[in-house]
């Protein structure tokens, strides 16, 4: 399938068509159910039941997980919905109160149950439920920062976050928490100094962002009322995307570092091996160090090298899929990053805005 393209086609044909172990990083966000209506027959998010919604989803995962790699990751942006007996969507919605789960109010969880059935049916592995806050309020200080869609519910409290699945398929995968380090405040750097003698520190290139992230949603003059915002795949690709993979085998571009105290952060050795990532905390064997020339070090440093998976066939970018590419953020943000994409949208005029949007980045 053309690469750096976004096709126009149904999210499932489109999977079908990919090549088992393929991509290397997907990064989407289906519509959510009885919420909205795109205009387009057969979409997903307007069936009947909820039930129905989830099963869709974890069909469509299911695809996911064959094409993606050995060493991929999948990230999966679902927000809720509470459930009414009233039709909804001019009627195209109707799902009959038969259960207690099926019941005016109730708000349905219908992200969690599709990260079970991921997890019980498909045997994904899910690393983290990370939450998107939008909007939050300090009870203590009485400020709020970020923003949220209005609510006129008087009942309940508004809905300002939504939840994005962190999935692998497999134990040993590519992540870059590098990548997403934030800084340290001035007060810890100053602790960790403080307590450098009793062999305490911190990471000098920042800390691990945590579970619980603002993505501040972004102005847009497109008719696309549910874009990402950009921050949102550039953190999912920067941590889950390699920048470079072998042109053969399709392994990433590893760092491994010769010398050095291997108990500090300064030391990190992650090398592939036989179609599988080792150990990545080992220390390289003199053999495998032996068995790259000065022309593959990736500094003037000596004690850097590549070592990847002896294939010595070259790199290009590694490649990231959007099954709904809706306006383009994603393969925006993908091109900026220098890796390829792939995107599916179903709706014309929605890949009419993206393509604008590409074009217009281009100049």
């Amino acid at each position: 399938m053309e690469l750096n393209k976004i096709h126009q086609t149904d999210v499932l044909e489109g999977l079908k068509k990919l090549p088992d172990n393929s991509i290397d990083c997907i990064v989407t966000s289906p519509p959510y159910w009885a919420l909205r209506d795109y205009g387009v027959a057969g979409q997903i998010g307007l069936e009947e039941n909820p039930q129905q919604y989830i099963d869709n989803i974890t069909e469509l995962m299911k695809e996911c997980k064959r094409i993606i790699k050995p060493t991929g990751t999948i990230w999966l942006n679902i927000g809720d919905s509470y459930y009414s007996k009233s039709n909804r969507l001019n009627g195209k919605v109707r799902a009959k109160e038969d259960s207690n789960w099926l019941q005016t109010k109730q708000k349905l969880l219908t992200p969690y149950r599709i990260a079970i059935k991921c997890q019980d049916e498909l045997g994904l592995i899910l690393r983290n439920d990370i939450n998107w806050i939008k909007q939050i309020w300090n009870v203590k200080t009485k400020d709020s920062q970020g923003s949220s869609m209005p609510s006129s519910v008087a009942d309940r409290l508004n809905t300002t976050s939504e939840s994005i699945f962190f999935f692998v398929k497999n134990q040993k995968y590519y992540f870059d928490i590098d990548n997403i380090r934030i800084p340290h405040k001035t007060s810890t750097l100053k602790r960790a100094n403080y307590k450098s003698k009793m062999k305490c520190s911190c990471n000098p290139k920042g800390k691990n962002p945590g579970d619980c992230i603002m993505f501040p949603l972004e102005p847009s003059r497109e008719k696309h009322f549910a874009m990402f915002p950009k921050s949102l795949p550039e953190f999912c690709i920067k941590a889950g995307c390699p920048e470079q993979v072998c042109k053969k085998c399709g392994m990433p571009k590893l760092i491994i570092r010769v010398g050095g105290n291997p108990h500090s952060f300064n030391f990190r050795v992650r090398d592939v091996q036989k179609n599988r990532i080792k150990d990545l905390t080992r220390k390289a064997s003199k053999k495998e160090v032996d068995n790259y020339d000065e022309k593959t070090y990736l500094s003037k440093e000596k004690e850097k090298i590549v070592l990847s998976c002896n294939c010595k066939a070259g790199f290009t970018s590694g490649i990231v899929l959007d099954p709904f590419m809706g306006s383009g953020t994603t393969a925006l943000v993908s091109k900026k990053l220098g890796r390829r994409f792939i995107g599916f949208e179903i709706n014309p005029d929605y890949i009419k805005i993206a393509n604008r949007r590409l074009q217009e980045n281009e100049k």
